[in-house]
């Protein structure tokens, strides 16, 4: 009979320790789907913004220190690769 009310006792003990585990499964969960995924989506909009102004700003910003580069190496600003000014224009004035 002793015996018996050891196990239950022990039976009791373990049911407690797995509602202890379900209910902290059960707050990490709720931290992933509240707090986690709100700063991704906070982190996603940043990254988008910073992608869109950098698309911006890129041919400018290229087209500038091209044009910085040849006046540093003493070459002439009118390059006779008329493609690639042309190339330029296209992006930059879309």
């Amino acid at each position: 009979m002793n015996n018996k009310i050891d196990i239950i006792d022990k039976i009791d003990i373990i049911e407690n320790k797995i509602n202890v585990i379900e209910n902290k499964i059960d707050y990490i969960i709720e931290c992933i789907n509240n707090k986690i995924s709100k700063s991704c989506t906070k982190i996603d909009n940043h990254i988008n913004f910073i992608e869109k102004v950098y698309d911006i700003i890129k041919y400018p910003l290229f087209f500038i220190t091209h044009k910085i580069s040849l006046l540093s190496t003493n070459k002439s600003l009118l390059s006779t690769n008329k493609s690639y000014y042309q190339q330029i224009k296209l992006i930059y004035y879309q």
